[in-house]
């Protein structure tokens, strides 16, 4: 019975010192669209900016919600969003593509990424 005890002290303590680390970062990179969905390509400077949502586990209402503004038709992008990973758990990320006038594409694939009490490398997406 004391072996239960300090087992489960044990691992109170050490769920209390992963939680300590948060909210953490997250970095995120992707390749902007340089083409519609019907394949006409994208004018130099119509790609306006990019919006990301993550989702952690599986709630429906985003945990992380920034719009960034693109870096041109067809580059490579990261961002680091500071401090928008509230808790442990594995977050689900897109991105959609905007551009001028405010119409929006389907959402880009999904970049999973675990957060754990150890920082774990950068998650791409595209």
């Amino acid at each position: 019975m004391r072996f239960f005890a300090v087992l489960i002290l044990s691992f109170l303590a050490g769920a209390a010192c992963a939680q300590q680390d948060y909210p953490r970062d997250i970095t995120l990179s992707w390749t902007n669209a340089d083409s519609y969905v019907d394949g006409t390509a994208i004018e130099p400077g119509d790609l306006e900016s990019v919006r990301v949502e993550c989702y952690r586990n599986q709630d429906t209402i985003p945990s992380v919600s920034r719009t960034v503004p693109a870096t041109g038709e067809g580059a490579a992008q990261s961002e680091t969003f500071s401090g928008v990973i509230p808790s442990p758990g594995t977050y689900r990320c897109v991105a959609f593509s905007i551009v001028v006038g405010g119409a929006e594409s389907d959402p880009s694939g999904d970049a999973f990424k675990k957060y754990t009490g150890k920082p774990l490398p950068p998650q791409n997406f595209d």
